[in-house]
């Protein structure tokens, strides 16, 4: 194993430094210099060539890095105690509301309209908060074909409740048919905010894509290497040409290896997942591109451009909250402070959501590339 750090030491004493922005505001280490700790740990390494995972890819990678969950609240509020502590509870439904909100969507599924609007009108007498009420009278709505009404019943239920991310689903729908594209892209951004990379949202944002002037940037972010802990011993698969995705693995095995790097990036020293060590691993991913790029060793790659990309536009958090915390829970952006949330709003805007103009002018980059 000393031999193979020493080696991998050669391919790594020459790299670029950190990305200003990794560097800026945290202790990321080189690649370089994760060798050389990695050489003098406790911790017992072994490297490895991908082809010796023959049964396993991209997609069982991402899943032993960041197991996907479907876990999560029908009905989500957030308790604020105005001291910065949020909690996720189940939204505080009253008077015996949703008793009457079931009955309404047996009428709706037999698409008894006039029926169930009268039954969710009924529920909101009982509790004027009921929010979920008011999303079934604007899906009523909706497909009697009253626009303005069901954009209505849809606004009241975001004003009840603006953490289920189905009012602001729902309003995009009505604004998209009364043409007011600009404000459905909105309400679009606010769903895939509040409940990022959901393909019924991703689904019906392609079908309205053209309409909004939007191309949606969806493609899942998956790993081409893999790192994890075989018994004591931490094993790195990747191929040592591909330097950006080595990177990447080796930083992965460095994190579960060493513990004190753990503690001093997350103030812990057990391995939990972290924002730190994903954005650090991104920054290995990206130093391993830009070396192999100078070196004329690979072709352009438009996932680690994006990236790179949003790294220099610091917002390397967002894309970790958006493409990998919310695989592990759906509901995690709900948990963010409100200034966090806005800044994934942004982001959403601006790397998911893309503008038509921007996104063409990004293609025609890239074929000009070297």
């Amino acid at each position: 194993m000393k031999k193979m750090l020493l080696l991998v030491l050669t391919l790594v004493i020459a790299l670029p430094s950190l990305p200003a922005r990794a560097k800026e505001s945290n202790h990321f280490l080189t690649p370089g210099e994760m060798v050389k700790a990695m050489d003098k740990s406790k911790t017992s390494y072994k490297i490895d060539m991908l082809k010796s995972l023959k049964d396993m890819g991209p997609e069982q990678f991402a899943e032993v890095y960041w197991p996907s969950s479907e876990k999560q609240l029908e009905y989500p509020w957030i308790s604020d105690d105005v001291k910065g502590g949020l909690s996720l509870l189940s939204y505080p439904f009253e008077g015996g509301s949703m008793d009457i909100v079931k009955e309404a969507e047996s009428a709706y599924g037999d698409k008894k309209y006039d029926r169930a609007a009268e039954l969710y009108q009924k529920a909101i007498e009982a509790s004027p908060k009921c929010y979920f009420a008011y999303i079934g009278l604007g899906d009523c709505r909706f497909f009697s074909g009253d626009f303005d009404k069901a954009l209505e019943s849809y606004q009241k239920a975001t004003d009840l409740n603006p953490f289920d991310f189905r009012g602001f689903f729902f309003k995009a729908h009505a604004l998209v048919k009364m043409k007011r594209f600009k404000e459905a892209k909105e309400a679009f951004i606010e769903s895939l905010t509040l409940h990022p990379r959901r393909k019924s949202i991703i689904t019906t944002v392609k079908n309205y894509a053209t309409q909004m002037g939007v191309v949606i940037e969806d493609a899942s972010f998956l790993p081409q290497s893999l790192a994890r802990l075989e018994g004591d011993t931490v094993a790195i698969y990747s191929n040592p040409e591909d330097l950006p995705w080595f990177y990447h693995a080796m930083c992965k095995g460095f994190w579960l290896g060493d513990p004190g790097h753990r503690k001093e990036l997350t103030g812990h020293e057990e391995h939990r997942w972290s924002t730190s060590e994903e954005s650090e691993c991104l920054a290995a991913l990206v130093i391993g591109y830009e070396q192999s790029r100078e070196d004329g060793k690979i072709p352009q790659n438009a996932t680690i451009e994006r990236i790179k990309t949003i790294l220099d536009d610091g917002m390397l958090n967002e894309f970790v909250y958006y493409q990998i915390y919310a695989r592990l829970s759906p509901d995690v952006t709900l948990l963010l402070p409100a200034a966090e949330r806005s800044k994934l709003k942004d982001y959403v805007a601006k790397y998911v959501l893309v503008p038509s103009n921007e996104s063409d002018a990004g293609k025609r980059d890239a074929k000009t590339g070297p």
